[in-house]
């Protein structure tokens, strides 16, 4: 997690940066310093941070009026503040303005930098305070802005009746938001999922409306079809952008009207269902090439989202690589393994084309390969892919000293030389930056 120290007096940066730094709680490459709010905005809106450490009595203006332009700015980033000993009372206050809780400067070493180990520990726990400012999309672990503002948005059509659309690439967690829509959208009630992929006509058809007995060879019993189970719950269906033109249309007049009849029968049934759709096909191109019907993408996307790629969103590659550890650890009966420097910054700059789906698998095997108490390069290196290029046009693939290497020349061109912004940008250390170039 980056910390920002926002305080007036440089010698109190310098110190509480060493404390936090030589007590192991936070990383040195993950700690920015202001010395008043202009310049601290300007790092939380370049860099962001989970955290902020705040002065309650600065120069030009008060904490108090900086904790809320933070908050009003930055809401998903924690605030506490720091007093000295005849402002608690102030410190206090802060507490009713959003500060999440407020640490004395005259405090013992030990006692500073336990608390704030506990405060970066329940802000990560928290993912971003989703659980307390979006109860619902707990499930869905991000900080990032974006994704936010859809939790944001779901929340506010929640008691809509119309069809939600839910568009991203393969992998970005479409059908986890989908269920944790359906638990704000409709609790309580059935949440019922099928994947239409490859379906012909007959078998969509059957999937969701049902048949009767006899209505065709081989249906020697009824069968109610998922519209009939998912009741006056939700409906999700995934990959709605690869379903033929013949179901188009009865999934048309099903959106449009809620009716349905089952397979071989004039009864005309009646769903009281969300109705929840997901592709990760681009429907204006489908639509353009008549392979997607427009009358039904417009019935379909009445509210649609898009689930940002994890390349987005890169400041969540951390928080989901600890909660896949944690996950993987417990399932495989072994303690979690730390993460190796060289694996983060790996992980942060690769482009994950199977987006979190394939983080989750990179993180499964290396916690099951790792051997030690922290995972190195050699637990992961095989599972980085490249682009397919015709043999003609194939380079040598880059060894995973020459990628690291090639991100830190990336990363010092664009901080023009700076190594401790370099090392922030790509989530190391600024000594690992100098061992690395030492060696060029």
């Amino acid at each position: 997690m980056k910390i920002l120290l926002i305080d007036d007096e440089k010698a109190w940066l310098r110190s509480l940066k060493l404390i936090l730094v030589q007590s192991g709680t936070a990383s040195g490459e993950n700690i920015m310093t202001a010395e008043n709010y202009t310049d601290g905005e300007k790092l939380l809106k370049e860099y962001g941070a989970g955290l902020v450490l705040l002065d309650l009595m600065l120069k030009d203006e008060t904490g108090e009026e900086v904790l809320k332009k933070i908050k009003k700015s930055f809401p998903e980033t924690t605030v506490v503040i720091m007093t000295g000993v005849g402002s608690i009372q102030k410190a206090v206050n802060c507490i009713e303005l959003g500060a999440a809780d407020y640490l004395v400067k005259t405090m013992p070493s030990s006692e500073l930098t336990e608390s704030v180990a506990r405060i970066i520990k329940k802000a990560e726990e928290d993912g971003g305070d989703n659980a307390k400012r979006y109860p619902g999309f707990e499930k869905f672990i991000t900080r990032d802005p974006a994704a936010l503002d859809i939790f944001s948005y779901l929340t506010s059509v929640a008691s809509s009746s119309e069809p939600v659309l839910i568009t991203g690439e393969s992998g970005t967690g479409k059908g986890v938001l989908a269920e944790c829509f359906a638990a704000v959208s409709r609790p309580g009630a059935p949440f019922v999922s099928i994947n239409v992929s490859g379906l012909d006509d007959q078998m969509f058809s059957d999937a969701l409306f049902g048949h009767e007995k006899g209505a065709f060879t081989g249906a020697e019993t009824k069968r109610n079809g998922i519209i009939s189970q998912a009741g006056n719950g939700t409906l999700f269906l995934d990959e709605i952008g690869d379903i033929k033109p013949e179901s188009q249309a009865k999934l048309l007049y099903f959106t449009q009207t809620g009716e349905y009849r089952r397979l071989g029968s004039d009864r005309l049934f009646k769903s009281e269902a969300r109705l929840i759709f997901a592709t990760n096909r681009n429907l204006d191109e489908k639509i353009n090439s008549s392979g997607f019907r427009r009358d039904l993408y417009y019935r379909l996307s009445t509210h649609s989202v898009r689930l940002p790629a994890l390349r987005e969103r890169r400041d969540d590659v951390p928080i989901l690589i600890k909660h896949f550890i944690k996950e993987a650890a417990q399932k495989l009966g072994k303690p979690e393994p730390k993460v190796h420097d060289n694996i983060m910054l790996l992980m942060r700059s690769y482009e994950f084309p199977g987006n979190v789906r394939e983080l989750r698998s990179m993180v499964y095997d290396m916690t099951a390969r790792c051997q030690s108490d922290t995972v190195t390069v050699k637990d992961i290196a095989g599972h980085f892919r490249f682009p397919d290029r015709k043999e003609s046009e194939r380079e040598p693939i880059p060894t995973i000293d020459d990628m690291i290497d090639g991100l830190i020349e990336k990363a010092m061109k664009q901080t023009g030389g700076n190594q401790t912004k370099a090392a922030a940008i790509i989530g190391v250390s600024q000594s690992f930056i100098s061992r690395r170039l030492k060696k060029q």
